[in-house]
């Protein structure tokens, strides 16, 4: 099979077609392999922009095409495959996994060097519900890092804080941002539904949900045009409070331990002996005794 790509002219691009050695049937994963965060470094350099071209083909081999350079590399996976190429830091070590699935019924993770970002992920065919773009560096919503980290909330309120980037060329005179941004617990909580006119950070203080659990938080943004992006990440609520009342309970009772050890009467005698002896050196003792 070949890949071909036209620019505006309709001429095919530098590098293009490539021939793979069987037929390809799986969609094409596009994400930008370079260790790159186009968030904080804009004015990066030319050679770590552009997207790689992820795709399995039918000679059991999975190739990565960068589409700047044309170079290729191949993975022999030795099966089959029909189904995309799927991207995420899948076992938490702060970098790009990538995951193959075959006819033969096996699941490949594959490690990269490649940092992980959320705008780099890819975790299903479609993303959102209608989302088939490479959002890094041209548009979506993004949860920041210091509110993915996973933790338990505790009380009835947090902070979330989520950048929208969009870097869309358009012409200002007929293009009006608008920016849609929906946060749920789960697929049905609702927590926050707020429409935003610029591209930036934003920090929002949100309700926790009314009783304790494990879920996913959802953050989705619809753009002018109807276009559905989504960021997700792991969080718990109100599920570790026993905790604190349990120290809370027992401290009390540890302090007014101590206390009492530690003001013991001086000179109260321990045995029969040590009040005879006390007895005889100090009479205010004998006083007691019949």
């Amino acid at each position: 099979s070949t890949q071909s790509t036209w620019g505006a002219t309709g001429d095919t691009l530098l590098h293009f077609p490539v021939k793979t050695g069987g037929a390809i049937y799986a969609p094409a994963l596009l994400i930008n392999l370079n260790d790159t965060d186009p968030t904080i470094h804009p004015n990066r350099q030319v050679q770590d922009t552009g997207l790689h071209i992820v795709v399995p083909s039918h000679d059991g081999h999975m190739y990565i095409l960068d589409g700047r350079s044309g170079c290729i590399d191949k993975i022999d996976i030795g099966e089959n495959s029909y189904s995309m190429v799927l991207a995420d830091d899948v076992n938490g070590n702060g970098f790009m996994d990538l995951v193959v699935s075959t006819m033969n019924g096996n699941l490949y993770l594959l490690n990269t060097n490649t940092k992980f970002h959320p705008l780099k992920s890819w975790t299903s065919q479609t993303q959102g519900l209608n989302g088939f773009t490479a959002k890094e560096g041209y548009f979506g919503i993004m949860i920041s890092q210091q509110s993915r980290v996973h933790r338990d909330v505790v009380g009835d309120h947090f902070k979330i804080l989520f950048e929208i980037v969009d870097r869309r060329k358009h012409q200002k005179h007929d293009f009006h941002q608008k920016y849609h941004v929906k946060v749920t617990i789960g697929r049905g909580l609702v927590i926050l539904s707020k429409t935003y006119y610029r591209a930036t950070r934003y920090v929002e203080v949100v309700r926790t949900p009314p009783v304790r659990m494990q879920s996913t938080l959802y953050i989705s943004l619809k753009n002018e045009y109807g276009q559905l992006y989504e960021d997700s990440m792991p969080i718990s609520f109100n599920m570790y409070f026993y905790s604190t009342i349990k120290w809370l309970i027992f401290l009390p009772f540890v302090l007014i331990a101590v206390v009492l050890m530690l003001n013991r009467v001086e000179g109260v005698p321990e045995t029969i002996e040590d009040y005879y002896v006390n007895a005889s050196q100090h009479p205010q003792y004998a006083q007691y005794s019949y």
